[in-house]
């Protein structure tokens, strides 16, 4: 994966419903579907996803590190975010046979599965990362 998690404009897009009801994506575009109606603006789950992800960290690390707190009123979006992942996992239910070793470097080996070295069918990120920069609705950056 060479690209970074999230795409220019964070995986927002526009695009125009035609005629037969299909979707035609547009080029970048700064217009918002606020100033022209006949523009609808999506996100792509992935980025999505890969905010959902951040969102999470972020909780996790700031409640175990004093420097930096975690505010409650985001408790609402981390609870989205895990429950949002949990429907994608499902949704794609990847049945790839990961295989077990042994782990634990600790003097404490045990028999585990880590999720390594197991051939997985990916798609491909940077073709989406091009799809939703070329057609991107914003340009901010960043993943959250």
């Amino acid at each position: 994966m060479s690209r970074g998690r999230s795409a220019a404009g964070r995986g927002f897009i526009t695009a125009k419903r035609t005629n037969s009801g299909s979707l035609a994506f547009e080029e970048h575009s700064s217009v918002s579907s606020d100033e022209d109606p006949s523009k609808e603006y999506y996100c792509i789950a992935a980025f999505h996803q890969m905010h959902c992800l951040a969102i999470i960290y972020n909780a996790v690390y700031s409640k175990n590190h004093s420097a930096h707190r975690h505010r409650d009123d985001h408790s609402d979006h981390t609870k989205h975010c895990i429950d949002y992942l949990r429907q994608s996992i499902m949704c794609a239910s990847d049945a790839t046979l990961e295989g077990s070793g042994v782990l634990g470097g600790d003097g404490n080996p045990v028999r585990a599965v880590d999720g390594w070295n197991s051939t997985h069918q990916c798609r491909d990120w940077d073709s989406l990362y091009d799809f939703a920069s070329r057609h991107r609705m914003l340009d901010s950056d960043g993943i959250v």
